[in-house]
């Protein structure tokens, strides 16, 4: 892979407005998120994330699922390059009305609660052999796991696994993923005591 990102190209800190539950948010001026950013270098960087997805899963079908809101452009990205990305899905925060939802909560967030629609899902799961959550930084992997278990209660033999661009979650947490059987992939971590 031709990683021709480090850390510290990736990783600005933001102050937060009106969020007493986390004061800053990592914000990556190649994401196209937040920051105008060249289109090439966002492609770039999207296409190492596909690279890492095709090494870890490339032999396996997939349904991505993309986080709301800086993921879904990310996840989307994939879904169309990868060849075995079978399914797309994104999280939402918006209502919807007579939809079957499965809602989580993402605790550090200004807009905690966050869903996913189960429309047509129990059709596709068959087909599916591994779902992998697509997100730019995985904090402490809380988010994902929240879904993870609302999506066991209705399909048990569901296997995940999660793909970012950085993750800050420490060694102790990715054992923990790993020992239930969902690989925590990145193209970078972010080492507990970095300081921008």
């Amino acid at each position: 892979m031709n990683d021709q990102f480090t850390i510290d190209d990736l990783v600005r800190v933001a102050k937060r407005e009106n969020n007493a539950k986390r004061s800053y948010l990592y914000v990556n001026p190649f994401q196209g998120k937040h920051i105008p950013a060249p289109p090439g270098k966002v492609l770039s960087l999207f296409g190492q994330l596909q690279e890492l997805l095709e090494q870890h899963w490339g032999d396996e079908r997939l349904l991505l699922i993309g986080f709301a809101e800086t993921a879904t452009a990310i996840g989307g990205y994939l879904a169309y390059r990868a060849q075995n990305a079978a399914y797309f899905l994104t999280t939402t925060r918006e209502e919807t009305p007579g939809a079957e939802v499965l809602p989580f909560t993402e605790s550090h967030s200004h807009a905690a609660e966050q869903k996913l629609i189960l429309d047509g899902l129990a059709a596709l799961v068959p087909d599916v052999q591994r779902v992998v959550f697509v997100e730019d930084e995985v904090t402490t992997g809380n988010t994902i796991e929240k879904l993870m278990e609302g999506l066991r209660r209705h399909f048990p033999a569901l296997r995940f696994g999660i793909l970012s661009i950085l993750s800050s979650m420490p060694e102790a947490r990715i054992a923990d993923f790993a020992q239930k059987g969902v690989p925590c992939v990145c193209l970078h971590r972010i080492p507990q005591n970095y300081q921008v």
